[in-house]
């Protein structure tokens, strides 16, 4: 008898190991794959989230930026005629060195240089005149309302009349490409 329960006990012990080996493989293993699966998938969303977020944040930097360089651009184009209007600013440029008093020996244009937004417009200049007039020439020149650049400036005594410089310069006005 004692034999019997001793064999029905072991018997049902396993049975019992079965049954929670059967539960544990077919339910449990394959809920903790699927809480794995979920961990990791969790885990790379996180890690696109926070990565979307920099994004995001660096967006709206290269946005701000963008309009405050955009607000530049439109300040800067008041500055920059069209085509249209280079020859009105030539004359302005003519009419600083008549009010001046700076002889023109030389207004010549050079070759236009294209830029990617602009164009450059250079054109070589050669006066006469005296020191302070060559000054205020250059002076008027900076005050005009478009942008005008000088460079290239060469100062030489005039070799006919006492106290007179030649000034040559390039004056380098800017257009707006359309």
């Amino acid at each position: 008898m004692i034999k019997g329960k001793l064999r029905r006990i072991l018997i049902s012990c396993v049975i019992v190991i079965v049954v929670v080996l059967g539960f544990y493989n077919f339910l449990i293993k394959v809920k903790i794959k699927q809480i794995h699966v979920l961990e990791q998938k969790h885990a790379d969303t996180e890690k696109l989230l926070n990565s979307s977020k920099e994004y995001i944040k660096k967006y709206k930097d290269v946005k701000i930026a963008f309009e405050h360089i955009s607000y530049q651009w439109k300040i800067l184009e008041k500055c920059l005629p069209d085509e249209e209007e280079m020859p009105d600013l030539l004359r302005a440029i003519s009419n600083a060195g008549k009010r001046s008093n700076v002889k023109s020996l030389l207004f010549k244009p050079l070759v236009k240089i294209h830029k990617d937004f602009y164009q450059d417009n250079p054109i070589k200049v050669k006066t006469t005149s005296g020191y302070h007039e060559i000054g205020t020439f250059l002076s008027m020149i900076s005050d005009l309302q478009r942008l005008v650049t000088v460079s290239k400036l060469r100062l030489i005594a005039s070799k006919n009349v006492e106290r007179t410089l030649e000034a040559e310069f390039i004056a380098t006005a800017y257009t707006t490409k359309k």
